[in-house]
Parts: C-alpha cells; sequence; structure tokens
C-alpha cells in the first residue's frame, strides 16, 4: 500500500480532515501513470444504502426527452432539464414541497442547443447546506456553434403541500459565456459563490472556466480564461461529457468525473480527478466492477451534520453499466466503496443525480427506460 493508501487508513471518515487528505494526496502524486487503471489507494468500506424499493416516473414531454440534468434550487424540492427531442430546445420540470410537481414541461425559450444540459443552484453550497440566496439555477447548454450559453431562472415560491408549482420565470436570457468551442455538454456547479464550468473540446482535453457570482449569489456571465485540465495517463483519453461536483465547498475544490477509453486497449472505465486549483493533481481510475461501464458519469456532493459541529462530506458517482442497470460508487474525498447498484431495472441513456437534498430522500438519480420513455427516478439515503 502507498503512502497515500496507509494516511487514508489512518484518516478515518470525517469529512474535512479526510477531504483534504485526499486533495493533498493527489497533488503529491500517489495516482498511476501507466496504461493499466491504477485504484484509489483507500480503504474499502461497506456502504450503508438505503433506497426505496423501486424507481418511478415523473411527467412525461409529448415530444420525449433526452438525457437529464438535475439540480436543487430551492430547500424543498428539486428541478430536472432535458433537451425536448422534437425542437432541440430545453425544457424544466420542478418538483416541490411534499410531492407538489409541475403537471408539464416548461421550455427555457427559443434557444436550440445540440448536447444534454447542466444545471446548478445559485446558492451553492455554504457550510455543507443549501441555505441562504434566491431560488435560483442557471442552465447551460452546448449550441450549434459549438459554444456554451447560460440562462438563470427564478424557481416560484414553493406551494402548499400538494399543490401545483407555479412556472420557473426567467432571470437572464441564453447568452454565450465565452467564444471557446467545446465537442461535449458542459459540466457546472457552485460553491463558495463561484461557479465551475468544464468541458471538453475536440482535443479530447478537458478545460475549466469560472465565474465569481457578484455577492455569491447573483450570476454575471463573466468569466476566467478556460484552464486546461491534466492529461489522464498513458494511452487513456477522454470521451463523452464530463461530471462535475464540489469536494470542499468552502476551499474552491472539485471532483471531476469522465469516461476515459485506452487507445491501446479499447478499455473503457472511469476516471477521477480532484482539482484543488494551487496544485497540480493527477487522475486515478474508479473500480467500475465487473459489469463494465455504458454511459457517461453523473456526480453529487453531500454532506451531513454528523452533530458536535463536524459534518461528514462525501461524493457518489453514478453511471450505467454494460448489463444497463445504474450503479453507484461513494466515498469521502474519493470513491472507496465498492460498486453498488440500484435495483435491478435497465436504462438506455446516462444518468443525472442530485444530493444533499432537505428532503425525505438526500439523494435522488434519474434515468430513462426506453427511448419513448418518460425519465424514472429513485430516491435514497446512504452514509459511506
Amino acid at each position: 500500500m502507498s503512502k497515500c493508501g496507509m494516511a487514508w487508513g489512518a484518516a478515518g471518515k470525517r469529512g474535512g480532515a479526510l477531504l483534504m487528505l485526499a486533495s493533498l494526496c493527489a497533488a503529491a502524486g500517489c495516482g498511476g501513470t501507466g496504461d493499466e487503471p491504477q485504484l484509489a489507494q483507500t480503504v474499502a468500506q461497506d456502504l450503508q444504502a438505503s433506497w426505496r424499493n423501486e424507481w418511478r416516473q415523473i411527467t412525461a414531454n409529448p415530444n420525449g426527452l433526452f438525457s437529464p440534468a438535475a439540480c436543487a434550487a430551492q430547500l424543498s424540492g428539486y428541478e430536472v432539464v432535458a433537451m425536448d427531442k422534437v425542437t432541440a430546445r430545453y425544457r424544466m420540470w420542478v418538483y416541490e414541497n411534499a410531492a407538489a410537481f409541475m403537471p408539464s414541461w416548461l421550455t427555457l425559450g427559443t434557444q436550440t442547443f445540440v448536447s444534454k444540459p447542466a444545471c446548478a443552484a445559485l446558492r451553492g453550497l455554504n457550510a455543507g447546506t443549501h441555505d441562504g440566496g434566491p431560488d435560483q439555477l442557471v442552465v447551460l447548454g452546448r449550441k450549434s456553434n459549438n459554444t456554451f450559453a447560460a440562462s438563470v431562472w427564478q424557481v416560484a415560491p414553493s406551494p402548499v403541500p400538494l399543490g401545483t408549482p407555479g412556472n420557473p420565470t426567467l432571470v437572464s436570457a441564453w447568452a454565450e459565456i465565452g467564444s471557446t468551442t467545446f465537442a461535449s455538454a458542459p459540466a457546472a456547479t457552485v460553491a463558495n459563490g463561484v461557479l465551475t464550468v468544464v468541458g471538453r473540446k475536440s482535443d479530447n482535453r478537458l478545460y475549466l472556466t469560472r465565474s465569481t457570482l457578484q455577492n455569491g449569489l447573483t450570476f454575471t456571465n463573466t468569466w476566467t480564461t478556460p484552464v486546461l485540465l491534466p492529461a489522464l495517463p498513458g494511452a487513456w483519453s477522454v470521451r463523452g461529457n464530463p461530471a462535475l461536483a464540489p469536494l470542499i465547498p468552502s476551499m474552491d475544490q472539485y471532483a471531476v468525473v469522465v469516461r476515459a477509453l485506452n487507445t491501446t486497449t479499447k478499455q473503457t472505465t472511469l476516471f477521477y480527478l480532484p482539482w484543488v486549483g494551487f496544485a497540480p493533481a493527477n487522475w486515478g481510475s474508479l473500480r467500475v466492477g465487473s459489469e463494465g461501464v455504458a454511459s457517461d458519469p453523473a456526480v453529487e456532493f453531500t454532506s451531513e451534520d454528523g452533530g458536535f459541529g463536524e459534518f461528514f462530506d462525501w461524493n457518489t458517482v453514478y453511471y450505467r453499466a454494460n448489463n444497463n442497470s445504474i450503479y453507484q460508487l461513494t466515498g469521502a474525498g474519493n470513491f472507496d466503496s465498492p460498486p453498488a447498484r440500484l435495483l435491478t431495472d435497465t436504462f438506455v441513456e446516462d444518468p443525472a443525480a442530485v444530493g444533499n437534498m432537505s428532503l425525505e430522500s438526500h439523494h435522488l438519480v434519474l434515468a430513462k427506460k426506453t427511448a419513448n420513455s418518460a425519465f424514472s427516478f429513485i430516491g435514497g439515503n446512504f452514509f459511506p
């Protein structure tokens, strides 16, 4: 076991200290550099998971929808955004406050897109919660000219239980976030008053750009020059759409997850990068199990109050395997649990996920069972 592995074993599962160890370990070069996948140097933990006993469908869209994005802009619910199969416009559906949901999908303007969307709550995460700020979310996507564009939407006030939520309203119209062109959908998250976006360019490298929110809450569409992230090791090359979530929200640190192809062996797996910003980081491959990987990943962050002023922080990655079921990998700062299957249902597209919700279920995963079906969701709670 490497020194990093021994550090993990000694550290235990307390959030802040362990996450910092993960970041420093990556910066120090604990990952491998060869063509074979390098597993995270951590001590495996049993995942104590409690998912609902079935996947359930949300409201259908008459035209059908492609792969969704999900985020939580309000304390009492979540939003789902997806691209209409006929119009290529984005549409939104909202769940709020004890089983209240929109009866139909709202079209988010006339702009058309060529990728699945990303969305992020502008309130972000503060001290492990979604508290503070307006109930707004930013939606991003790739246009036909391959630039990313963004718009901001305000979620209607929460209705009484079982009431129908009002439609979200436009705050900031669709606008390009820069002239850089990409070959993937965007991945986006907000933490510590900063909106961070990652995309893959045609060279199959990932680039990261950031926009500081005015007063920590208001979108200004002012962006940093895109930063080239480290290359994958050996013959591994990024494929598909990246996923992004906070790693340590108060320190502007992020978990980047990608699907990767080994151009020599043709093997496919998932890789993880703890982007620290102040020091180079190395990629590490995730142990996806014998069922392999058949989709792009989704990743979310959750922080649980453990009492006595301490929070337990962890990330969870979700992906569709070659048997078409959805699996999860969960860990604090790294993904050290064995792959866990979310029931035996099968799906045809990438999953979406949102964590840290203030609902009975703190985690939510969405995916589509057939090409023309509505999205199905499952909620659950777990503790690694």
